[in-house]
């Protein structure tokens, strides 16, 4: 098992860490073989669900398994310093997204990986309701609005998050917006984008700690 760490620059000039760990695939299908829980692999575990990330595993990794993973707690903390600074009046449209886990297959021999991304919206409740861009839209539970992207394979997902401290509706005109993107999945399991949307958008909104109480489908669908 080998490990290498390297700094980049985000996008608002900040530097960022991100830890890479190259895992051993074995035949019992567990990420880690080693047996030890790293904490990048244990992020997307709990991001993506243990199950699903043994379900990347399996169709994938013909050798190492590599994974990348962001700050929960730096993820939590930037969204919500966001959330509460949010005014209708000030918005800029302006919004940065968060990588917080890819999985993939190191090598030439690379097949396929898969990625959660998370961010404020530029979308409105109402605009992916019965808006101009409602039309791409299916709502897939109370208030869950899934889209399937059209420049890369996967699902864009848009729903309400009211934290404590915004704005007056800001759980509608500033919704919380994640996405999952993969390439060479699908065929192995069509189901599990839309279950990994699920659940990466639950666990999102635990992090947070969204106060409006909602139902998530366990596999989404656009």
């Amino acid at each position: 098992m080998s490990r290498s760490v390297s700094s980049v620059l985000g996008r608002q000039g900040v530097l960022v860490t991100a830890a890479f760990v190259l895992v051993a695939a074995c035949s019992g299908g567990g990420a880690d073989a080693g047996g030890e829980v790293r904490a990048e692999l244990e992020v997307c575990r709990d991001a993506f669900g243990d199950e699903n990330v043994a379900s990347v595993e399996s169709i994938l990794a013909d050798g190492g398994l590599q994974v990348e993973s962001g700050s929960p707690d730096r993820l939590r903390l930037r969204l919500s310093e966001q959330a509460r600074d949010w005014t209708a009046a000030g918005d800029d449209l302006r919004r940065d997204s968060s990588e917080l886990c890819t999985l993939g297959v190191t090598g030439a021999d690379s097949r396929g990986w898969m990625t959660g991304r998370v961010m404020w919206s530029t979308l409105t409740m109402d605009s992916v309701a019965v808006g101009n861009s409602a039309k791409s839209w299916h709502e897939d539970g109370d208030g869950v609005y899934v889209q399937r992207l059209r420049q890369q394979s996967g699902l864009a997902v848009v729903s309400p998050c009211r934290l404590a401290g915004t704005a007056n509706g800001q759980e509608r005109r500033l919704p919380l917006e994640i996405s999952v993107t993969e390439q060479g999945l699908g065929g192995g399991d069509p189901g599990l984008t839309g279950r990994v949307a699920s659940r990466l958008l639950t666990y999102v909104r635990e992090l947070l700690g969204c106060q409006n109480t909602m139902e998530v489908p366990g596999t989404l669908t656009a």
